[in-house]
């Protein structure tokens, strides 16, 4: 056993030990993430974990957050998640294989992100904001805005004073007065 340890250790520069702990550390947040209890309960299982969660957060059922760097993760106050969501803070996945791309995600206070939404390294989701179901945030969100699709783009804007929604052509003034649209398909809901 200490000659594999010793192998490992040479070959990755990390003992055996370390690769134990990090697989039990992915199992405990798997489990975590399944738990369908109190949603206090889950919420004080990942801040054991690591990660940095205020008073007051929400983080639903399902919702997966990064299992190698979960320290890289922090919930202001009265922010959540909704169903399956998932926050990543580290991504393998680039044009060099062998470049590690990572970066801290950070919902600021009462912000929220829709279900199945996927949050990507390095973004950080503004006040009062809010991520569409089902969205793909690459870039950090302004506060006050809500964003949906593949990649995010903003849609609407909140008013700061009483969180209405404002159409995105009136608050840019990109567009002509007189053609100014509003979606009269979405109902207003409080957070």
């Amino acid at each position: 056993m200490i000659l594999v340890e010793q192998a490992l250790f040479e070959l990755n520069r990390r003992p055996l030990s370390n690769y134990i702990k990090s697989v039990l550390h992915i199992m405990l947040i798997m489990l975590v993430t399944h738990v369908t209890g109190w949603v206090r309960s889950r919420a004080l299982f990942f801040k054991m974990l690591g990660v940095k969660i205020a008073d007051g957060c929400h983080i639903s059922q399902w919702t997966k957050l990064d299992p190698i760097l979960p320290h890289f993760i922090t919930f202001e106050e009265d922010s959540g998640t909704g169903i399956d969501a998932m926050l990543l803070t580290h991504n393998l996945m680039t044009s060099d294989k062998f470049t590690f791309r990572f970066g801290p995600v950070r919902l600021k206070a009462h912000s929220r992100v829709g279900a199945r939404a996927l949050v990507l390294p390095g973004v950080e989701i503004g006040e009062h904001s809010i991520v569409g179901a089902g969205s793909v945030v690459t870039k950090d969100v302004p506060p006050y805005t809500i964003v949906a699709g593949n990649p995010a783009r903003p849609i609407k804007r909140l008013d700061q004073r009483t969180l209405e929604p404002i159409p995105i052509e009136k608050y840019n003034d990109e567009k002509d007065a007189g053609e100014k649209k509003t979606d009269e398909t979405c109902q207003h809901f409080d957070i």
